[in-house]
């Protein structure tokens, strides 16, 4: 949600710059509050972040859970889990793919100075692109989008699946380390990671991914403490520190946020383990369970949107922000429903079981 609605600020609104900065006097007590309130969904990348570090939580808990219980006996089943990842992964991407060529393929015929780049906003013209060639296509499916291809159509936000595909592959190849001991297996990532820094000719991908692989590891960190097997929070935090020293300059400022929201997250743990909870977040579990559709589809949505109501403006987005959380409810009720036919239905039933039971 934090991110559609850094989206649909942008996407929906006249924002700061060609906006409020200009026309703030004109803005009503409604629309005021409603700017300052979308001003606070401005840092979608360090959303993002944050996916990274809980993911990587999630993933390795339970293989954390049965190493701290049976560490001699504990396999990861590679098979399985690719399985289990690609099915997760794969329905809701493709699509994702359909929808963004037709949404785009309308879009581009009702407004097509918004898809080329040419608005008054420099935000949009820097964030929408619309290439459907088939070479973006092979590589929006192979996941090496924003690398050797650009994100296919609108969907910029498909940038950020291809580090979490990739991530989720790299694992299974840290597992044997992991199994010798969390330590071994963060030297082993620090090293992989300096060998991009220092050794020509490595492939452009693994350039991008290994050291952003950093982020996620944070969270692998994270479970490795709640299981147990780093008996201290400040032991996790100093082993996660032998990343930093090969990080720096490039993404050191990005590490020191990841440690920020492992932090926040133990922290939260912490707290439900004193028995404290936020209840009323149950009633969103609606929407938990929708959300990597939401997530992969909601931007072509936007765009289109911004396109219908910049085209109704005689090039101008909407001064009212009521747009902007409209759009987003619309995204949200579309991608509800699209969830059912290409999300659940390839979850594994034990998995869909314990979603009911949660």
């Amino acid at each position: 949600m934090y991110v559609v609605l850094h989206h649909a600020r942008y996407l929906l609104h006249e924002g700061n710059a060609q906006g409020f900065a200009i026309f703030g006097e004109d803005y009503s007590f409604l629309n005021l509050c409603g700017f300052y309130f979308l001003a606070l969904f401005r840092f979608g990348h360090e959303a993002v972040l944050f996916f990274f570090v809980l993911s990587g939580f999630v993933i390795h808990l339970r293989q954390a859970r049965n190493l701290a219980s049976n560490p001699d006996t504990t396999k990861l089943n590679i098979g399985q889990y690719l399985i289990r990842r690609t099915r997760r992964i794969y329905p809701p991407l493709v699509a994702a793919l359909v929808l963004t060529s037709l949404f785009d393929f309308w879009g581009e015929r009702l407004n097509p100075a918004f898809y080329s780049g040419q608005t008054h906003y420099a935000l949009i013209n820097s964030t929408v692109h619309s290439d459907h060639s088939w070479t973006t296509l092979a590589g929006n499916a192979a996941m090496v989008m924003d690398c050797y291809t650009p994100t296919f159509g609108t969907n910029g936000p498909l940038w950020s699946l291809k580090y979490e595909w990739w991530f989720y592959l790299i694992y299974p190849l840290l597992w044997p380390a992991v199994r010798l001991g969390i330590l071994t297996s963060t030297v082993l990532l620090a090293v992989l990671i300096l060998v991009t820094r220092i050794v020509p000719h490595v492939p452009l991908l693994a350039v991008q991914v290994l050291p952003m692989m950093a982020i996620w590891w944070l969270g692998v960190l994270l479970a490795e403490v709640v299981a147990g097997r780093v008996r201290h929070v400040w032991a996790g935090l100093g082993i996660s520190m032998i990343l930093l020293p090969v990080l720096y300059p490039q993404l050191g400022s990005t590490f020191l946020l990841g440690l920020v929201i492992a932090m926040l997250i133990w922290a939260g743990l912490r707290l439900q383990a004193a028995g404290y909870s936020l209840k009323w977040l149950n009633k969103l579990h609606w929407l938990g369970g929708s959300s990597y559709t939401l997530y992969v589809c909601h931007m072509p949505m936007l765009v289109l949107m911004g396109a219908y109501l910049e085209a109704q403006g005689n090039s101008r987005l909407p001064r009212s922000t009521t747009f902007a959380f409209a759009g987003t409810a619309l995204c949200v009720a579309i991608c509800w429903g699209l969830h059912f036919i290409v999300e659940r239905p390839f979850m594994s039933t034990s998995k869909v079981q314990q979603t009911k039971n949660n």
